[in-house]
């Protein structure tokens, strides 16, 4: 009996470890390079309807990195950056794998 709760218990630990690793499997990271005095948030639109999802928030004069956002071939779409408010600034056409978005 004690082997089939081992057995058990090491199998649940190696779905876990493997469910861990697979989370940001592929995905690279983007910088946001903030070049202006207020905060500046990185968006990208997901879902149906479409809502924009925080990606990385940089003070001013500060650059801010997220790890695990695009995909490392093709660049993504549904980009932009707005301010603490929700205020659109700019929308961004691509964004791709370890590129920094600057502002402005």
């Amino acid at each position: 009996m004690n082997r089939i709760v081992s057995a058990s218990l090491c199998l649940v630990a190696a779905f876990a470890i493997a469910s861990c690793e697979a989370e940001g499997w592929g995905l690279q990271p983007v910088s946001l390079q903030n070049n202006t005095d207020q905060t500046i948030i990185l968006r990208q639109m997901q879902g149906t309807p479409a809502s924009p999802n925080p990606i990385a928030t940089a003070g001013p004069h500060q650059t801010a990195t997220r790890d695990y956002v695009s995909p490392s071939g093709p660049c993504s779409g549904g980009f932009d950056i707005a301010d603490t408010s929700g205020k659109q600034l700019r929308e961004l056409e691509k964004v791709c794998a370890n590129e920094t978005v600057v502002y402005p």
